[in-house]
């Protein structure tokens, strides 16, 4: 059996979970927190640098049924003081 990664349920599941992140390494993790607990069998590695490329720098790259998967994550935020789950979230504008 061929497993494969559904990228999409992962996200809906993560904005369920995880409405708002402080920081890219803060979805970084999630995301790859939650993509090892759907797929337990998955292997994943973060800010991962192949040797046959040193230029080439991947935020996450999960390997699956032997497949390499990489994910570049953008996070760009706007000014904004919201609190969640009686946790206050600040967030500053980035580039």
């Amino acid at each position: 059996m061929v497993l494969t990664l559904d990228i999409y349920e992962i996200i809906r599941q993560l904005s369920i979970w995880r409405p708002i992140f402080h920081s890219e390494a803060d979805l970084q993790f999630s995301l790859a927190w939650l993509i090892k607990k759907k797929y337990p069998e998955c292997e994943i590695r973060l800010e991962f640098v192949p040797s046959f490329n040193p230029n080439l720098h991947l935020d996450i790259l999960v390997i699956l049924d032997g497949k390499w998967i990489p994910i570049e994550l953008k996070y760009t935020t706007k000014k904004c003081i919201i609190t969640i789950n009686e946790e206050i979230r600040k967030l500053q504008f980035k580039n």
